[in-house]
């Protein structure tokens, strides 16, 4: 589980929703600078409560608390996430043209990216292995008749 955090104003809420509220009352956890001197205790003393239930029964706890949390995903489960998908963070991708009939597109991270308020996307499938090996020793200046020796070398199956 990923906590999310301003840690001045979060803090009381995290001890609280961990049955801890005393702890920034403590002289080692009641700042910034002493949460960071004493990070190694403090974590170790939330990972023992935290271990002692399942994520199941931490989120309500964190909810009714306020406490900023997300699960950690693995991939699978995080092409589709409602949140995830509603933010963009995704986009199918065609398979490539060399590819059985049946192959079906591919859900990638989307770029994170966008200029003068035009999202960018991942414009199409993925290349071949070696596909565009050519193009982009040229684009960096490598003569045809190296290239044509490195292709023939197998440089574009690295």
């Amino acid at each position: 589980m990923l906590l999310g955090m301003e840690s001045q104003r979060h803090m009381p809420a995290i001890f609280t929703a961990l049955g801890r509220p005393e702890w920034m009352e403590d002289e080692r956890f009641n700042t910034l600078m002493a949460r960071y001197q004493n990070r190694h205790v403090l974590t170790g003393l939330m990972a023992e409560i935290l271990l002692g239930k399942t994520l199941e029964e931490w989120e309500p706890i964190f909810a009714e608390h306020d406490v900023w949390h997300e699960k950690v995903q693995r991939t699978v489960t995080a092409v589709e996430d409602p949140q995830l998908i509603a933010a963009g963070c995704f986009t199918a991708i065609p398979a490539h043209p060399d590819a059985p009939a049946d192959e079906p597109a591919m859900q990638v991270v989307n770029t994170a990216f966008d200029f003068d308020d035009r999202l960018t996307t991942v414009g199409g499938p993925t290349a071949a292995l070696g596909e565009h090996t050519a193009e982009a020793l040229a684009s960096a200046g490598v003569e045809p008749a190296a290239i044509d020796r490195l292709v023939a070398a197998g440089a574009s199956k690295l």
